[in-house]
This record gives structure tokens, C-alpha cells and sequence, in this order.
């Protein structure tokens, strides 16, 4: 499910932009999945329905973008610890691809 633009719905308003959240997560519960993966409007990993992704691939700690979904404050705060520990991390525009091909998703 792709989350609207931000000249359509901003993902900043989280209290008022629940219905492609809901509408995933029925169609994840149909398919007997605990979540659905969110896209923003060009395709790339948001979130799920109800949290932040964090992927690992060879060591490097990677997020989305908070442009389709708001920055939160658990996102926040994993990316400080990440600083902390010297474990090198980005946000940024990843493909389902890359969170398939990925040593570890959270």
C-alpha cells in the first residue's frame, strides 16, 4: 500500500492519516501477515502500518526517509544510539528489494 503525496495527505498529521494504515493492515491480516509494508508515493519502504523499518545489510544501519511517514520518536532515538556506538546508519530511500536482500529487518 503506497502512502499519499504530501500535497495530498501530509504524513506529518499522523492523528488524521490513519485510513491507508487501516486499509494495509486488513489486507495484511487477510493474507495472515502481523503487518503491512508501507511504500511512499515513488515506491520506495515508509514504514509498516504501525512502526519504523530498520534494515542491516554488511554492518551499516539503514532507515527511510521520514518524507512519507512522521519522524518518531523510537526512530529518533535508535539513530542516536547508532551515533553513539559508532555504527555507521543512514536514512534514505531504500527498495523492498534491498529490505529483502538485507542481513536483518526490524
Amino acid at each position: 500500500m503506497r502512502r499519499p503525496a504530501p500535497d495530498v495527505l501530509d504524513s506529518q498529521d499522523h492523528h488524521n492519516n490513519l485510513l491507508t494504515s487501516i486499509l494495509a493492515k486488513i489486507e495484511a491480516n487477510v493474507a495472515g501477515a502481523d503487518d503491512a509494508v508501507m511504500l511512499d508515493s515513488r515506491g520506495f519502504v515508509a514504514e509498516t502500518n504501525a512502526t519504523h523499518l530498520f534494515l542491516v545489510t554488511a554492518g551499516h544501519l539503514g532507515t527511510p526517509t521520514a518524507a512519507a511517514c512522521p519522524e518518531g520518536i523510537t526512530r529518533a532515538a535508535v539513530l542516536e544510539l547508532a551515533a553513539d556506538a559508532g555504527i555507521p546508519h543512514a536514512a534514505g530511500d531504500y527498495s523492498l528489494t534491498q529490505f529483502y536482500a538485507a542481513d536483518e529487518v526490524s
